[in-house]
């Protein structure tokens, strides 16, 4: 099935930086989800680890800031019924 609003779209795999200044926003949970406990054994080694890998982007040129987002499921939305399964 082809949609007509779609029909000579291409999209980069990144989007373009611009050189001035970047900020980083990444889903929180995707990275929890993704490192999991990431080999910690105490809660300050977890916590290193994950500060780690969310400051990183401030290392990279021109990054001003970085904003982990996290989510929820609310009890009634579909969300909540994928997150369920």
């Amino acid at each position: 099935m082809t949609f007509i609003v779609e029909d000579g779209i291409t999209t980069p795999p990144r989007l373009p930086v611009e050189p001035k200044y970047v900020v980083y926003i990444f889903d929180g949970i995707a990275v929890i989800q993704m490192h999991k406990s990431s080999g910690a054994s105490t809660f300050g080694e977890l916590s290193s680890k994950y500060f780690i890998i969310i400051t990183a982007p401030l290392n990279t040129t021109n990054c001003v800031a970085v904003h982990p987002v996290f989510d929820q499921y609310w009890p009634t939305s579909i969300k909540a019924g994928n997150h369920s399964r």
